[in-house]
């Protein structure tokens, strides 16, 4: 229902853009990703808004999954 972004200080040798899909539940989909060939890189971890996780598809794209907590 709308578009937001952020920006978080990572140890990178280079800029990262690193689009974030909001889901219903972060493991579930973490592993739906992980069945149909994708490359976990972060397990679903929990932050104080939130879960994320990281999955890299077959090809090396990148992409986070985010469950946002409830009532936020």
């Amino acid at each position: 229902d709308r578009v937001g972004g952020g920006v978080v200080e990572c140890l990178s040798a280079s800029g990262l853009w690193l689009p974030y899909v909001k889901v219903g539940d972060v493991a579930e989909t973490t592993d739906e990703a992980r069945d149909l060939g994708g490359r976990v890189l972060l397990e679903p971890r929990e932050g104080p808004e939130g879960w994320r996780s990281v999955v890299a598809a077959p090809d090396g794209t990148e992409v986070a999954f985010w469950q946002q907590k409830n009532g936020r």
